[in-house]
This record gives structure tokens, sequence and C-alpha cells, in this order.
């Protein structure tokens, strides 16, 4: 952009900060615009496959933060990483092992927001340092003394075509234009923190949600119509303010695709261009691919008792539960649920997180098939793969190789690649939801379109009278345990998949008639009343759209193979 302005003249400080974890509560449900509860990733963390100049709708995702999310974790210096931090400003990541790799802030929102190329963005997780070059709150354009700039870096404002017109106006290239009526939350707010989302971007959910703004892309440069940002965010007629669109897919009400403010002031002080290039893409980003991952960090836990040692089982009798979380050796899928005599045994080492709100989404965002990798320890390196969850407290329960799990111990770190939830196949029927379940070991699962229904192959079929703890909690962070005993006549293996009948697993877990529910096994049994062999829940709907097949003796369900944990 052509214009005079004060660069020279700036204050460039060095700030740090960390990749933030998502956040989420143990309750896991939001909320959409006509009631309908969900569970989706989108804040925190790390998202990966989703850039400058991709699509901003179209994502299963709530608040989609593309890139890295950024903030510090001294509540007053994240306050000064918030305000100072500009759109275009150069972040480097500073701890192992991707130091050294290089991104660009695209804006801010609950976190400062940097996208990196995807194959460095793909090397990040929670907790990992960076430092930001923050440099342009303060900039002024000499000839435009009515437009006031913000958030914007002197790169970014020199990369940006048009300039200053011969009629003193100040030309502005933009990809969308943005209706008053558009503006959602974030009005009211103070320009230099978080974004202002836009409403009427809510991708297939109805003409009566929509104001045509279906078509935004990450890293456009837009402008909203009627909107003074210059000392805080709000409607008045005969303004503009320019942005950059920052974040992308929202489900609540109210919310949307969100620009971080660039410019503001009169619009007569202002000259439009429609330019669809105009986007971060083509100055900082090449495009990349659509589906939305997020890495996230976990440890290795380490099994807890009370003062005293003794669960009481079914009988009345006391018994030391082992097993129960922490690092299991000697278990893997295929082997029978009643093999140890421990309790809620899982093959593999469970993950959990020091803080709550990272534990939950941790829990709720992994996905049975996510990639896993240690980053600590003896085993750093090893790599393995998400069998399921468990409840409680919330945990994930992650395989690796028998000579890798060796060597872990409780405390160690692992990242996973956590994807899935939202996910729909084209062909599932739409009374189905599928959850808890990377897209990519779908094909892999005997489950099948057949017709106008889902045919799955089960181990068992059982009542839902079977149907024990984890009743009326969340299906995307719940295990669902099986009253099943060794003397049931039936033996069941770890990653078998189970039917239960009259189950809906939507949302939180309980009867329904006609409604049936398939889970995949991922821990053993137990003697306390009321639990036993745990299924992660990965499809439910009516019994009419789903169809079961029993197959006792020949069924083969999450293997070591299909995961490659040989």
């Amino acid at each position: 952009m052509k214009a005079v302005t004060n660069a020279e003249r700036l204050v460039t400080q060095v700030l740090t900060g960390e990749v933030w974890p998502a956040l989420a509560d143990r309750h896991g449900y939001r909320i959409g615009p006509d009631g309908q509860p969900f569970v989706l990733p989108g804040m925190g963390g790390v998202t990966l496959g989703v850039h400058c100049g991709d699509p901003a709708t179209g994502y299963a995702a709530d608040h989609l933060e593309p890139g890295a999310s950024v903030r510090h974790a001294d509540p007053a210096a994240n306050m000064a990483v918030q305000f100072l931090t500009c759109v275009g400003n150069q972040v480097t990541v500073a701890s192992r092992p991707a130091r050294g790799l290089v991104g660009h802030v695209i804006g801010q929102h609950a976190y400062v927001l940097v996208d990196f190329a995807e194959a460095a963005a793909a090397r990040l997780t929670t907790g990992d340092a960076v430092t930001i070059i923050t440099v342009g709150q303060g900039l002024r354009l000499a000839d435009h003394p009515s437009i006031v700039v913000k958030n914007c870096s002197p790169g970014l404002l020199e990369l940006m075509p048009g300039g200053t017109t011969a009629d003193g106006r100040l030309e502005v290239h933009v990809a969308a234009r943005i209706p008053a009526e558009a503006v959602g939350a974030g009005v009211g707010m103070i320009s230099e923190y978080a974004n202002t989302d836009l409403m009427g971007a809510y991708e297939s959910l109805g003409a009566d949600l929509s104001l045509g703004l279906e078509s935004l892309r990450v890293g456009d440069i837009v402008v909203m119509a009627d909107q003074d940002h210059r000392y805080g965010r709000g409607y008045r007629p005969g303004y503009l303010t320019i942005g950059v669109i920052s974040t992308g897919q929202c489900m609540l009400f109210g919310h949307g695709p969100g620009p971080s403010t660039l410019l503001s002031g009169r619009a007569d002080a202002f000259r439009l261009v429609d330019d669809p290039a105009a986007n971060l893409s083509s100055w900082y980003h090449n495009a990349q691919l659509n589906a939305v991952a997020v890495n996230l960090l976990g440890t290795v836990e380490h099994p807890e008792l009370g003062d005293s040692p003794y669960r009481v089982d079914a009988d009345g009798a006391p018994y030391v539960p082992v097993g129960d979380g922490g690092v299991v050796l000697g278990l893997e899928l295929g082997d029978s649920v009643f093999a140890l005599d421990g309790d809620h045994a899982a093959p593999g080492a469970c993950l959990t997180h020091g803080d709550a709100a990272a534990r939950h989404a941790l829990v709720l965002y992994s996905c049975i098939g996510n990639e896993a990798e240690v980053r600590t320890g003896a085993a750093s390196g090893a790599r393995g793969a998400v069998i399921g969850k468990r409840g409680e407290n919330g945990r994930v329960i992650v395989g690796f190789r028998a000579s890798d799990l060796a060597k872990m111990r409780p405390g160690d770190q692992v990242s996973v690649r956590t994807r899935g939830q939202g996910f729909r196949p084209a062909w599932l029927p739409a009374g189905v939801t599928m959850l808890n379940l990377d897209p990519d070991l779908l094909a892999a699962l005997p489950v099948s379109s057949v017709g106008a229904t889902v045919g799955v192959s089960v181990r068992m079929l059982l009542p839902s009278k079977k149907a024990g703890n984890g009743l009326g909690r969340p299906a995307a962070g719940w295990d669902l345990d099986l009253q099943l005993g060794p003397g049931d006549g039936q033996d069941l293996r770890l990653g078998d998949l189970v039917a239960i009948t009259d189950i809906d697993c939507r949302y939180n877990m309980g009867y329904r008639r006609d409604w049936v529910s398939i889970g995949v096994t991922v821990h053993g049994s137990s003697p306390l009343p009321g639990h036993g062999p745990g299924i992660t829940p990965i499809l439910t709907g009516p019994r009419a759209l789903i169809a079961p097949r029993e197959d006792v003796h020949t069924h083969a369900g999450l293997t070591t193979a299909l995961l490659k944990l040989q």
C-alpha cells in the first residue's frame, strides 16, 4: 500500500507465549442456533489443515482457529500479547522439536492466532514455546488523519495493494463486503482484543440464517459497513471498518467467522476495490487442505488410590484394584476382556492433563485411530494410536508397540493429533450419528452402507439392561461399561465391536426405545457392581437405520494391525 506512515518511529518488542491447549468442561456439549447440542473442536491447540486462503466455513468445527492458538500463562503478560501483537508479525517456535520454524500472526481471538505451513504446524503441540516480534500498534497514516490503524504491522500494510489516491482517499482492496446486520459477538469490546464474529455464515443450517457469507475465506480482507472500530466496536452510520478473517466456522448463535480489525474511519475517507485476491495467502501463506485436526498434549497417568486400597465387588468382597489407569503391560487388542484379574485394565497408556479444562478437551476431541507420539522420556519419538476413552476424571487410552510401551513411564508427555468429531461420510443416513472415530479408520472397520441402512458386524448384540456405568454421561467423553462377567457364556475381546439395543449415544447416553448404538471394546472387565468391560461409542441411530449382524466366531473389529501397532 503506497501511503506515508510513521513506521520508522514504531517500537519493536520481543514477547513470548506458548501454544495453549483446547479447553472444555465435563458436560461437553454446546448448543447451536436451533437447539442442537454439539461437541466440535476449533479453539485452542494446533489446528491442522486450515490456512489462509482456505474456506472459513464448511467444517465440522466451532470457533475454528486456524494454525496455533497462542497466549501467555501470566494473565497480565497475556494481555500484552493480545494488545501488542499485530497481524503480519513474525512468530518463531522456541522449543524442540519444532524450534526455529516460522509463522505469522493472522489475528486475535481468545488467543493470538498464528498460521504456519502445514508441515511445520504438524510438528507443534500444546505447550510449545514461541517468540513474537511485535510491531504495529501506534501505526498512523500521515495523509489520512480520520482513519485509525489497528492491529496491523507495517509490513502487512506495505504488502497490501492500494494506497493514497489523487483525490486524497485511501484505496483498499477487499475480498468481501459485510452488511451491518451480520456483525455479532464482539460488539462493544475494544478492537485490540479478540475479533468480531459475523453472523449469516451458518453453513447448511438454513436459508433464514444466511446473509450470503458462506464463501468467506480465512485471511480475507473484508469491509464491514456502518462499523466504527476506532476506540471500540460499535454501529455508526457513515463509517466503515476493514478487517481480516482470522477465525472460521461457528455453531453458536450470534457467532461466526471473525475479522480482526485493521483500519477504521469515515466511509468517505476510503475508496474500496473489490478484489478476490485480497487475502493474506497472497502475501504470506499458501492454501492448504480442508480437513480439520488439532494437536493436543496429554500426560501418561499415574494410578491413584485413596487412604484405603480396597474396593468392594458385586458380592460384597473387598479387593485391591489393579490396572485401573497408567501403563498396563501384557495386554493388547484381541485379548479377552477377562484375560487378567484386573479392574478396568486398558491395553496401553492412559493419558490425562493436569488442567481440568484441558483434560476434558483432550478426551472429548480424541477419536479412535488418532495418531499419537511420545514427546518425552525413554520412549520419545514412539508412535501409537488412540484406542478409546474412559470417563470419571477423563482419560484417553493410547496403544503402542509392546517394546515402546515398556519404556514409558507416568509423566511422559504424548501429543495426540485429534480428528474426527463431527465427521459424517456422504453415505451415512441422516438419522445416524458417527462420533469418536478417526475418518481414516472407518473404511477398515466392518461398517458399510447397505441400501438405506448401515450394516455392522459385531461380536455380540446386547439388550439395554446390560448397560452400566456411563449412562447419563456424554458419549463424546465417556465409555459405557457392559455388565458382563466371565460366567455369562460369551467371550468378548478388546477391539471387538458391540451393539447395544435401546441405547441412544448421540449426546448423553441413555435409554431410547427402538434405538441401537455401536461401540468399540476399549478396556477389560471390573468386579465393581454396575461396571464391566467398556465400549467407546462410534455409531448411534434408530434401529431401522442401523443393522448390526452378530458374528460370534469370525468377527474382526479394531486390531493392532489396523492401527499399525504390531
